[in-house]
């Protein structure tokens, strides 16, 4: 997709992004991020529904009278200055870097 196209709704800073996604690991997200590596790095990939941590192995919490998955430990995530997310749509663990975040909940993120 290319980012042009995107329709912002707004501007966000960095720093309240990662606070957003950070205090809520299971609420879904909005993605845009250019690829670091690989045969299409420098390209835009958006992820249109992502959710913090590494994919749900079914790790539960009581609450109350039901029971909440909850991510597993971040064995997986070993690159610093990444975000370990999973896509929610694909179950596929990514991993995009920090600096590489274009847009996310349809708002420009500012660096």
């Amino acid at each position: 997709m290319d980012p042009k196209n995107i329709p912002w709704r707004g501007e966000i800073s960095l720093q309240q992004v990662l606070a957003e996604i950070r205090n809520d690991s299971l609420k879904p997200f909005w993605l845009a991020f250019v690829r670091a590596g690989g045969k299409h790095a420098g390209s835009v990939k958006v992820v249109s529904s992502a959710r913090y941590g590494a994919p749900l192995d079914g790790h539960h919490q009581h609450v109350g009278t039901r029971q909440i998955k909850r991510p597993k430990a971040t064995v997986l995530h070993t690159e610093k200055g990444s975000l370990p997310m999973t896509d929610t749509t694909s179950g596929q663990y990514i991993t995009p870097l920090i600096s590489h975040i274009i847009g996310w909940n349809l708002y420009k993120v500012k660096h």
